[in-house]
């Protein structure tokens, strides 16, 4: 049955909190019970004699007939019930599935080599910005020595242009 399928596939499944809670159910004997229900109700549906024609005993049989298939009627539908149940169930195993996911990636992100790591990515945000100030002003002293450079080029530019014109 493919309910039963999806719920062992899923990893809520095997916690060990479905125990500890006492909501885990024993899909084995679930799906036997629902098989051989399932069996009996069509059992009765092909096996049961249809009265032919008109005889004595015919009303009699017809009535031990309706009273079967009333009983088959009776046992599909709890039988539909039981099937939504376990629908149900595995509708509500989805969301704890989710959780205990969450629960686990938050477990992982609270381990000592996490907290380490976040404590270092913290260093190296301030680590960063001192460094990047340290850069800027390396950067603006080399916009400094440029025009420093460039003051310099253009006065000896210009002593060399006065030099050729005296000659």
């Amino acid at each position: 049955m493919l309910l039963t399928e999806e719920i062992r596939r899923s990893p809520a499944w095997t916690n060990p909190l479905l125990d500890q809670h006492r909501v885990r159910i024993n899909l084995d004997a679930t799906l036997q019970d629902i098989s051989h229900r399932a069996y009996r109700v069509w059992r009765m549906r092909t096996d049961t004699p249809r009265p032919s024609g008109e005889s004595p005993v015919a009303p009699a049989l017809a009535h031990h007939v309706d009273e079967y298939t009333h009983a088959a009627r009776m046992a599909e539908s709890a039988l539909r019930d039981h099937v939504a149940a376990l629908a149900e169930y595995l509708g509500e195993l989805r969301p704890v599935e989710r959780l205990l996911n969450d629960l686990a990636l938050l477990d992982r992100a609270n381990t000592s080599a996490h907290r380490e790591l976040l404590d270092q990515l913290y260093r190296d945000a301030v680590g960063n910005e001192a460094d990047a100030r340290r850069l800027q002003e390396h950067t603006d002293e080399l916009r400094d020595l440029q025009a420093s450079l460039d003051t310099q080029f253009h006065f000896l530019r210009e002593q060399v242009a006065r030099t050729n014109l005296l000659r």
